[in-house]
């Protein structure tokens, strides 16, 4: 009866982490199900008494599971893309309606700079952001040896995000031929001879 105890405990931890990741219902629920026919192979080494030390475990599982799915995906991909000689184009993000021009703008170059990310400056990130884990935890799911080695993979993914921010954010003003407020800069009167 553990594991039926650890499945009805941590099932919707790491259904919502699957989802966070593929973005798709039914993916997500056939990686999660190969997830707990993993661990169910391999109960006898990870049923302990610390739930939150199962999790960690499903949590490591799910993220090789849905690291191999995206390897599979991607190659079905660049298969398809090469049967059709049409190359992959992201879709514009939409605007809710409430939202604002500037935050639409904020929001798209968030999502810009997080694309541009390694995969595992992203999933460094999805980690402490979306299942809010501590380095110790980031540690066990990403199967680092040490704390200190998550502390460092954490400050190098965020620092390497801010600097995506700011090119993101360069980029944007140069396109405007505005300063870093959005503001054009209109010429000086003496600039035009007046």
């Amino acid at each position: 009866m553990p594991f039926t105890k650890a499945y009805r405990t941590h099932y919707a931890a790491v259904l919502k982490y699957v989802l966070r990741r593929t973005h798709d219902p039914e993916s997500a629920q056939d990686i999660v199900a190969e997830v707990f026919a993993a661990a169910w192979r391999r109960r006898d080494t990870w049923l302990g008494p610390a739930e939150a030390e199962q999790l960690m475990y499903l949590y490591r599982t799910a993220y090789l599971t849905v690291q191999n799915a995206n390897r599979a995906q991607s190659r079905l991909t660049r298969l398809f893309h090469r049967a059709q000689r049409d190359p992959l184009t992201a879709p514009e993000p939409r605007a809710d309606e409430d939202e604002t021009a500037q935050e639409v703008l904020a929001r798209a170059a968030a999502a810009r700079a997080y694309a541009a990310l390694s995969a595992g400056d992203r999933e460094v990130l999805a980690l402490i952001a979306w299942e809010v884990l501590g380095a110790r935890d980031v540690a066990k799911v990403l199967g680092l040896r040490t704390v200190d080695a998550a502390h460092s993979r954490i400050h190098r993914a965020r620092k390497n995000l801010e600097r995506g921010l700011v090119d993101v954010d360069m980029g944007m003003d140069m396109d405007t031929g505005g300063d870093a407020d959005g503001d054009a800069t209109a010429p000086s009167a003496a600039g035009r001879g007046v």
